[in-house]
């Protein structure tokens, strides 16, 4: 009903420049919330079921750019830095969901805020390896022991910390279901105190 509404609007006020970037920005986020209202539904059903993907050829590059500001608009309260690297120069092209990847990029980025003191510092790399592009997240955070490293993937599993911010333990289930559909892989490098780097990788092909 939302989407009906604004393009409604988007037809009525198409000659006003001051509403339509409004209008843009609102039917971007109400589409995004439904691909978020997706992946919970993913994740209780425990990837038990398909996600029908709209593939296009895609830059990787502006999507985590558009995920980062989305994160620093909401985090505009707790100090931090995001910095984002592209090794590919440029060549950060590839066919994806648009939307869903988003979703994994905000949630990754969230993540390493939300697990982490202020001032925490979020470095992004893009690289090239072969035919798979590779998106490292890397954060000076509270870190993840072994033992709930295997389990962080698992639908509804939380990392216990006396400090942790309140959840349900679906972010990170929701990326690996949607990582997959890709025919990707995220994986997790971590240790408490230190930091964590969740790495995805897709194929170019």
């Amino acid at each position: 009903s939302v989407l009906s509404i604004l393009s409604l609007l988007k037809i009525r006020m198409k000659t006003d420049e001051t509403f339509m970037p409004l209008i843009e920005q609102a039917s971007d986020k109400a589409k995004l919330l439904i691909t978020d209202i997706e992946s919970i539904l993913l994740a209780a059903k425990g990837g038990q079921c398909r996600i029908f993907l709209n593939k296009d050829d895609t830059n990787i590059l502006q999507i985590i750019k558009t995920a980062k500001s989305d994160i620093d608009v909401l985090y505009k309260q707790k100090a931090h830095s995001i910095e984002i690297v592209d090794e590919t120069k440029g060549n950060t092209k590839i066919k994806v969901d648009e939307m869903y990847m988003r979703n994994v990029m905000r949630n990754l980025l969230e993540n390493a805020l939300k697990y982490s003191d202020e001032g925490t510092i979020v470095n992004v790399l893009i690289q090239k390896k072969g035919d798979l592009l590779s998106i490292s997240i890397k954060d000076n955070g509270w870190g993840i022991s072994r033992k709930d490293q295997k389990h962080i993937f698992d639908q509804f599993y939380r990392v216990p910390h006396h400090n942790g911010p309140k959840g349900f333990g679906i972010g990170l289930s929701s990326v690996k279901y949607i990582v997959e559909a890709h025919h990707g892989k995220v994986t997790v490098q971590s240790e408490p105190g230190k930091g964590s780097i969740f790495t995805i990788t897709l194929p170019t092909k």
